[in-house]
């Protein structure tokens, strides 16, 4: 069985500054060098809005489920992960929103959009989500093995 320090680490504000510091350098990284338009093909976006969906709900655990201060009182895991899911949703829809708003209004160039079609948008909502949901597998295993 692993040690008590799993759900320590899981459950702490340097997993959420560590998942944080990813993405920001990977997305930096692929605004800087253009990958996302270079391989826009290669689904080289899954890997921001995996660690995009893992922070969100990393985030929603430690401002509003964490035991030292709970913020919303959900009684049973199933609750608190249904709401860990549908914020790490919410925040995805808003995101595919606002790319939507800046490729209308900001960039002049169809080439350089960052919306390809439906197909795009519903994958990247998924692909939030399972970040959303591989935090709650982790946040259930630190749970468990808290005991």
């Amino acid at each position: 069985m692993p040690s008590k320090n799993f759900s320590k680490i899981v459950l702490s504000s340097y997993f959420f500054a560590t998942t944080v510091i990813f993405l920001l350098g990977f997305h930096l990284t692929a605004l800087a060098l253009h990958w996302y338009w270079i391989y826009r093909f290669a689904l080289i976006d899954v890997i921001p809005h995996f660690l995009g969906g893992l922070t969100v709900a990393n985030f929603f655990y430690l401002f509003f489920l964490d035991s030292s201060s709970p913020r919303i009182s959900a009684p049973s895991f199933l609750i608190r992960g249904l709401l860990i899911l549908l914020f790490v949703l919410g925040v995805g829809i808003f995101w595919e929103f606002f790319e939507f708003l800046v490729d209308r209004s900001l960039v002049p160039l169809p080439s350089y959009r960052n919306q390809f079609g439906l197909n795009d948008t519903m994958k990247d909502l998924a692909v939030d989500a399972w970040g959303g949901l591989v935090f709650i597998g982790l946040y259930f295993l630190a749970l468990r093995w808290r005991k």
